[in-house]
């Protein structure tokens, strides 16, 4: 009886190792890396007795890496690893600049250097081989394959000391891979957004974390930048302008007036006036052009466009999705700019307004408020939805209340006249596109720009002397 139990006990104990032997492997996989200390114990395996630097987490190509920075003895290392399965994707190490020597006199031969890097990486096909100057150092760069990896050599021109060594692994796809939309799939959406034209450039990076297409195609006169996030093929962003500038107006300084310029940006948006939110409007030279910068938002979108002055005609033009869109803007909670500022003066024990503008952050639209109250300057954040503070930063400026000669402030339109009789312009030959209080080494400043058919202008007035600090008068490109 004690024979069979002995027996049965074996018996088991084949079978349980045999299993282990023959199954367990189809449930092995690769160790995910998820902490630092995971990553360090790696690196310190690979380059033994090294000291760690750094160690980052970041994404390249779609992937979560850990890039890993490390010293030991001359050398400086750097590693990277794929956090989704702990993979070695990339390994480099380079002398210590202290310990490199500038040397003279008769450089070895490419065929010489040729010989060396094929020393290091035996079987290697060398596909390009160069002499360069790093650092004041002449040295050869050597580039080469095998196998699924591809290397990088550098060696001293005149000793032939190797001073850099690096291979890194091609064709990687990691797990992610799968999830993303192919390139084809991503220029066929850019070309539609474009409304066609030739695909010019295209590659793949992250954004924020978020895995994008960036596609550049020339359409016609004009060259398009669309951003396409790689998973869903959600048009991110679209930026377009001239390839060439249109030639100056030659004195043209007609214009079609700033609602018409509105109408004229929110049509091409596919808007309506009434149906988006202005942030500026402001009327500008641009390669000799006259034009209206237009910004706004609608409940999904923010739009940046210029508007040739005289015709009404888009000039550029940019168009970025507003992540969440949809949640806000477009439902009339927006609560407005001008509340904005109550909210944020409050918060501030009053003051006076420097800025404010609309923005998006972290995907919330919200206003930003510059206020200077007494020796105190505010940048305060709004939601533009709920009015609720998100942000408030408050700086000391010295004597950034006080006027520069101890005396009261000149007001605005007192600033402008000052710049004009300076000129020698009248307020009727002037258009303006900015009046703003500023502080200038220490000194409270009006800063005033214009121009007239001929010229544009930009002063400096002392807020408290209405004094020219400083100024520029320059011929419109227009006229060169």
């Amino acid at each position: 009886m004690k024979k069979r139990s002995v027996f049965a006990a074996v018996l088991l104990m084949v079978c349980l190792v045999f299993a282990n032997v023959v199954c367990l492997p189809s449930f092995v996989q690769a160790k995910q890396l998820t902490k630092i200390s995971q990553v360090k114990k790696l690196a310190k395996k690979q380059v033994k007795g090294a000291s760690i630097l750094k160690v980052e987490k970041d994404r390249e190509d779609g992937q979560v890496v850990y890039e890993v920075k490390l010293s030991k003895g001359k050398k400086k290392y750097q590693l990277i690893y794929r956090a989704s399965d702990s993979k070695l994707l990339s390994y480099e190490w380079e002398l210590k600049s202290r310990y490199i020597k500038k040397g003279g006199g008769v450089a070895i031969t490419r065929d010489k250097c040729k010989e060396l890097a094929l020393k290091e990486v035996s079987g290697a096909t060398i596909t390009k081989i160069s002499q360069k100057f790093d650092d004041g150092v002449s040295l050869y760069k050597v580039k080469m394959k095998k196998g699924n990896k591809k290397y990088e050599l550098k060696f001293h021109a005149f000793t032939g000391k190797l001073l850099e060594y690096e291979w890194e692994l091609t064709n990687v796809k990691g797990r992610e891979d799968a999830e993303y939309i192919s390139e084809e799939k991503a220029k066929q959406i850019a070309l539609k957004e474009a409304g066609g034209g030739t695909v010019v450039k295209i590659k793949f990076e992250t954004d924020d974390g978020v895995p994008v297409y960036e596609v550049d195609i020339i359409n016609g006169s004009y060259e398009y930048e669309i951003k396409i996030h790689a998973r869903t093929g959600e048009i991110l962003e679209s930026d377009s302008e001239p390839v060439s500038p249109l030639p100056p107006q030659q004195g043209n300084t007609d214009q079609i007036g700033i609602d018409a310029a509105k109408e004229a940006a929110a049509a091409d948006a596919g808007c309506t006036v009434s149906g988006v939110t202005f942030t500026k409007t402001k009327l500008d030279w641009e390669d000799g052009i006259l034009i209206y910068e237009i910004e706004f938002y609608s409940a999904t979108h923010e739009y940046e466009y210029e508007i040739i002055a005289a015709t009404g005609v888009g000039y550029s033009k940019k168009k970025a999705g507003i992540p969440g869109g949809g949640s806000f803007g477009g439902s009339g909670t927006d609560i407005g700019v001008e509340s904005a500022k109550q909210i944020a003066l409050q918060e501030a024990g009053g003051g006076s307004v420097v800025k404010a503008e609309a923005d998006t952050k972290d995907g919330v639209l919200v206003y930003e408020v510059d206020i200077r109250n007494g020796e105190f300057e505010y940048e305060i954040t709004v939601d533009a939805r709920t009015g609720k503070i998100l942000e408030v930063d408050k700086e000391y400026q010295e004597d950034a209340q006080k006027p520069s000669g101890g005396g009261s402030r000149i007001d605005t339109e007192a600033a402008k006249e000052a710049a004009l009789a300076d000129a020698g312009v009248s307020a009727e030959e002037a258009t303006f596109t900015k009046t703003e209080l500023e502080r200038e080494d220490g000194r409270v400043v009006y800063e005033i720009e214009f121009f007239t058919a001929t010229h544009k202008y930009e002063y400096e007035i002392d807020a408290s002397t209405g004094a020219v600090y400083s100024k520029k008068k320059e011929v419109a490109a227009a006229f060169l």
